[in-house]
């Protein structure tokens, strides 16, 4: 079955007028799978309009943190992926220090 980075990673050169569209857009069509399911089952993405496209960004990272530590394996693809989908510049980097992430995904959580 195809995967949510397979699609953004295969579709997000199309244009919008919201580069979460890119992504939002997407989270139906992911086969058998719950909306936001990225193949592991502690990962999701929600369409969440009130989130910018740094945000989504990372809290995705921080969600890829709190499960393995920094940036594994199953995440770095998907990293790479969404930041191009999501047109962020290159400020807004998967190299980000733990503790970064760690605050920002603390502040999501409250």
């Amino acid at each position: 079955s195809m995967g949510l980075a397979y699609l953004i990673d295969r579709f997000s050169h199309l244009k919008s007028t919201d580069s979460r569209d890119k992504v939002y857009a997407l989270l139906g069509l992911v086969e058998g799978r719950s909306p936001g399911y990225l193949g592991d089952p502690g990962f999701h993405i929600t369409a969440d309009y009130s989130r910018s496209p740094e945000d989504v960004y990372l809290d995705f990272l921080g969600q890829c943190h709190s499960q393995h530590g920094w940036l594994c394996r199953t995440c770095g693809r998907f990293v790479r992926v969404l930041h191009s989908a999501l047109m962020l510049s290159k400020d807004i980097a998967p190299r980000m220090s733990g503790e970064f992430l760690l605050n920002h995904y603390k502040n999501y959580e409250e």
